[in-house]
């Protein structure tokens, strides 16, 4: 039996399939708003706009890759039912959404999840199986169920489908927000990057995509760069301390990534003068909080070019202790 998941040249995500799932879901997700931010506008120095994907249902994006897979089943699978690993939004998305479609849904978590998350998924309607003890673990665990009880695995972020249905966030912040120059978006295992790098570059292609990664866990810039720096410890951004990024992502990343370097610390010399404006001043906001020890971002911004403003777009929950550019 070949692994799930396997990334062929024919099976992957593309803007026609985030549209696609955007259609074939319609009305099963919040339209989220995306909406001006004052306070962090004037601390950043750029006009922000943030994606409240703290609005969906479950509290998280991961419900819209959730829907966009499960909407694709064939009877058969529906009837035998499906199997996903996570330790929290992925979990619930899955739950959530099964139990509405009249799915069985099975979620391994690894042991050392919060009692919280196993509670809220349980509610939701998944069977909670505590297995291993990290995500790496409790996936193998997850594949082992497929293979032996003939489940459909629902990956949280290498999947065609799940990457198509958060793809959708990135067209809708388009729409509120037409004159973006930028969408900053946090990188995990890379699957709401992938899918909203794909939507905004369909709609508008001079858009800039930032990937934000914890320095702890720089599976993004090791992946484009071929690196090898390690990734481990403890961090406040445990949602996306992953050390490695999905095989979806590492494949689409050369037809829309222009640079794949860490977001460069600002020095007393003058910056590049090809430097955008709204770029330097993050920069120097990133060097500001170290000593905060946490830049908080929740959600999409936009970005307008004029002489006198600079625009940019955040994306959903990123929350650590140190923040490195990935793309």
């Amino acid at each position: 039996m070949s692994a799930p998941n396997t990334v062929t040249p024919a099976a992957l995500p593309t803007a026609a399939s985030i549209r696609a799932a955007r259609e074939r879901t319609k009305g099963q997700f919040i339209v989220t708003p995306t909406l001006h931010r004052p306070a962090l506008s004037q601390f950043t120095g750029c006009e922000v706009f943030v994606k409240y994907e703290n609005m969906q249902h479950t509290g998280a994006f991961k419900a819209r890759g959730a829907i966009a897979k499960l909407t694709t089943l064939s009877d058969a699978q529906k009837k035998a039912g499906v199997v996903a690993m996570s330790a929290g939004n992925h979990a619930q998305g899955i739950a959530f959404h099964a139990r509405r479609l009249g799915i069985p849904a099975t979620i391994v978590m690894p042991r050392g999840t919060p009692f919280d998350k196993i509670r809220k998924t349980g509610d939701y309607g998944g069977k909670v199986v505590l297995e291993g003890d990290d995500f790496a673990e409790a996936a193998v665990a997850a594949r082992r169920m497929a293979e032996e009880r003939g489940l459909l695995l629902i990956h949280p972020y290498d999947d065609v489908e799940v990457i198509s249905g958060q793809g959708v966030i990135g067209m809708e912040m388009l729409e509120a927000a037409p004159d973006l120059d930028a969408i900053v978006v946090p990188i995990g295992g890379g699957g709401l990057i992938a899918g909203i790098a794909l939507a905004a570059r369909e709609i508008k292609p001079e858009v800039e995509i930032v990937g934000i990664e914890t320095e702890l866990y720089p599976a993004m810039i090791n992946s484009l760069a071929r690196g090898n720096r390690p990734c481990g410890g403890a961090t406040m951004a445990e949602g996306i301390a992953l050390r490695e990024v999905g095989g979806f992502l590492s494949r689409l990343s050369g037809t829309w990534s222009r640079k794949s370097s860490p977001l460069p610390k600002p020095t007393s010399s003058a910056a590049s003068a090809s430097t955008p404006l709204w770029r330097k001043r993050l920069q120097r906001v990133r060097v500001r909080h170290r000593s905060r020890r946490c830049w908080n971002t929740r959600s999409g911004s936009k970005a307008g070019k004029s002489a006198s403003s600079s625009q940019a777009a955040i994306s959903t929950p990123a929350c650590c202790r140190r923040c490195s550019c990935a793309i």
